[in-house]
């Protein structure tokens, strides 16, 4: 599953998006995504997914139902598309303050999220009590011969690039895959807003030249993260929505 909470560029997420719908439905294309969205033509899309165009306001509803964003979600997504939108320092510090408070009020949200996933996933545990040990090594065959499970070499990658992406895992100062979390449950307490704008301005600043370019039967206990994840996301959603109606 994609989240849109990793993602600081629309554009990528867009293009990330398609590539996972094209992976589920090998005859999913740009044509059929463009009429789902409800366009005359595959044009505009593929503008906007090249960089070439920036994203259009009454285009964020069209992607957030194709893509079935919870409203918070939503929000954020149009927040990351006004940034791109933006002709001036002022408006484009604005969108990424915006963006900046909806991220914060989902972090820890996200961080029980993923903790959840690593009890769901018993691979993700295995794997950081191997790197635990003092000869442990970075290869696939010698993983393999001290799980309890079988594991692909894909899954294996896969799965490290999950624990350090969410920084369960990191390497030392000299390359050593270590383990970062004494503890499962660390709370961020505050996102640093200067490296997200700078990291913002960056991504648009920069150009598209820069830019980077699952599930079939899921078991019970993935289905209910799923359904946990929803139901913390439409709760954010509807307090987000009361403050905003209190103060208005």
């Amino acid at each position: 599953m994609l989240s849109i909470f990793r993602y600081i560029d629309p554009v990528r997420y867009l293009n990330d998006a398609y590539t996972h719908l094209r992976s589920e439905d090998p005859s999913f294309s740009m044509r059929s995504w463009s009429r789902a969205l409800g366009l005359k033509s595959s044009s505009a899309l593929s503008q906007i997914l090249k960089g070439h165009r920036s994203i259009p306001s009454n285009f964020v509803p069209k992607f957030a139902k194709s893509l079935k964003l919870a409203a918070v979600e939503k929000r954020y997504f149009g927040a990351l598309a006004g940034i791109g939108r933006s002709t001036g320092i002022r408006e484009q510090e604005l969108w990424m303050k915006r963006a900046q408070k909806i991220y914060t009020s989902v972090s820890f949200e996200l961080e029980v999220i993923e903790n959840l996933r690593l009890f769901d996933d018993p691979l993700l545990s295995s794997l950081m009590a191997l790197v635990e040990k003092k000869d442990f090594r970075l290869e696939t065959r010698w993983i393999q011969n001290r799980l309890a499970q079988d594991a692909t070499a894909s899954k294996i990658r896969e799965s490290f690039e999950f624990l350090l992406a969410h920084g369960f895992l990191a390497h030392d100062s000299s390359g050593r895959m270590t383990r970062t979390r004494n503890h499962l449950w660390s709370r961020q307490k505050k996102l640093n807003e200067t490296a997200l704008a700078h990291a913002a301005r960056a991504v648009y600043f920069k150009g598209v030249e820069g830019r980077e370019g699952f599930d079939k039967d899921l078991p019970r206990a993935r289905k209910a993260i799923r359904a946990f994840t929803a139901s913390l996301l439409e709760q954010l959603a509807e307090e987000t929505d009361d403050s905003n109606e209190a103060t208005a």
